[in-house]
Formats: structure tokens, C-alpha cells, sequence
């Protein structure tokens, strides 16, 4: 997968799609965590690409317990994926 694809469709990220996501597949989050991973992605697109481990942890100390434990476990799901974009 191609970096430009991802942050091409960063670009049109919305906050219902992280809503819509956690809907689908039963996560629990609350509004702030909502907000916080979206204004995160939004501003900065490029570090969240390039380093996204390092954005977990640097934004895990604005999340709740749930919010943490649920960008960790998506971001352990698709892991294999994040490391083949380039």
C-alpha cells in the first residue's frame, strides 16, 4: 500500500468514521477519545504514516483505558498491513 493512499484518505476523514467503526465492531469509547484520535490523524497525517507506534504512545496518556486498549489492539490487528505501506 502506498503512503499517498493513506493520507489521501486522511484527508477526507471524518469523526464518523471513527464513530461508525466502534459501532460496527461493539468498541466502547467515549466522545474525548472520539475527538482526540480524530484532531490527532487530522493534524498530523504524516507522523501517524510514517511512525505510528510512536503516536500510540504519545497519545495514550489523552485517552481513556478503553480508548488506549482499543487503538492498541487495531493497531496490533492490522500491524501486518502498517508495515507494508510505503
Amino acid at each position: 500500500m502506498n503512503k499517498q493512499v493513506v493520507l489521501d484518505y486522511f484527508n477526507t476523514f471524518k469523526k464518523e468514521d471513527i464513530i461508525n467503526y466502534c459501532n460496527k465492531h461493539n468498541m466502547i469509547v467515549t466522545n474525548n477519545d472520539i475527538d482526540t484520535l480524530y484532531d490527532y490523524i487530522k493534524n498530523n497525517p504524516h507522523k501517524v504514516v510514517n511512525n505510528p507506534s510512536y503516536c500510540i504512545k504519545e497519545i495514550q496518556s489523552k485517552l481513556t483505558v478503553s480508548g488506549y486498549t482499543m487503538l492498541l489492539d487495531l493497531y496490533n490487528k492490522y500491524k501486518f498491513i502498517i508495515d507494508k505501506i510505503k
